[in-house]
This record gives structure tokens, sequence and C-alpha cells, in this order.
């Protein structure tokens, strides 16, 4: 999918991003009390969708993965003269998609379990936003703030 001519300008670009950039503010609550839609509205005055807003397009977007049929997403962009927010909750919504799934834990939700030789559930607590304290667990002579050192201490351990 090519966005025309008409829509491959700076404004264009730049609110097509901000909208995509938005689902990936969402994932990661960087404020507890106020969505990073109301904080970008509030402090840049973007006047952006909601990423659960576009339930139209996501189901779109699995359609076109799973089926490779275009043609409910094509029907939206036309529909919608490809407005920039569109294509941004497009964008957005692949973006997370591919997150998600790619593998690479990017929020600290598993780790590798080198007895089972996949990926399991963090058993560990964890704030991405370090404004709450984390619980301090203690494993034998360590002591363990972040998830990420789980599978190292428990590879130590099971040798």
């Amino acid at each position: 999918m090519r966005v025309p001519s008409f829509g491959q300008n700076p404004y264009s670009a730049t609110m097509c991003q901000m909208q995509c950039i938005l689902y990936v503010f969402d994932s990661i609550q960087t404020a507890p009390d106020v969505s990073a839609q109301e904080q970008f509205k509030n402090e840049m005055g973007l006047d952006l969708g909601s990423s659960d807003s576009r339930k139209d397009i996501e189901n779109a977007m699995t359609q076109l993965g799973e089926n490779n049929d275009d043609t409910q997403i094509m029907d939206i962009l036309e529909a919608e003269d490809y407005h920039p927010y569109t294509v941004g909750h497009m964008a957005g919504i692949e973006l997370m998609s591919r997150l998600n799934n790619d593998g690479m834990n990017r929020d600290g939700r598993m780790t590798w379990s080198p007895t089972l030789q996949k990926a399991v559930p963090c058993t560990f607590p964890l704030d991405l936003t370090l404004k709450t304290p984390v619980k301090v667990i203690k494993i034998p002579q360590a002591t363990i703030l972040y998830p990420i050192l789980e599978n190292i201490l428990l590879a130590s351990m099971e040798k």
C-alpha cells in the first residue's frame, strides 16, 4: 500500500507518525492517571484517536494478515481519503502486532527457561514506570530488582 502523492507531505507524515506512536505510548502507560491520548492533547494540542477506537481497522488488518486480503483496509483508506490519522492507526496496529510478537520481550513479561527451553511468564514483579517501589525478592545470595536478571540467576542455579 502506498499513500497517494497528495498525502506525501511533511504535515501528513508527521500526523501519521504521531497517531502511530500513540499506540506505543498507550502500551507502556507512561502516566498512571492520564492516557497517552490525553497527554498528547494537553501537552501538544494533538487531537488523536485513541489506540482502541478503530476496531474496523484492527479487523481489516487481521484479514490482511490472515488471508492476504486487502479489500477491507483499502476500502477504509479510500473512504477516508488516506487521512493521516487513518494511515497512522493502520501503522500503529501493525507496529504493536510486531512488537508484541517479535520474541524480543519488549516489556519484560517473559523470561527464558533453560530447563524448559522456551519463554515463560516472568515471575518477578515489574514496574516499567519505576514510580512505585518494586518488591525485592531474595534468591540464595542474590537480590533481584529487575526481571531481566531472572534468566541469568536461574540458569546459574540449575548448573
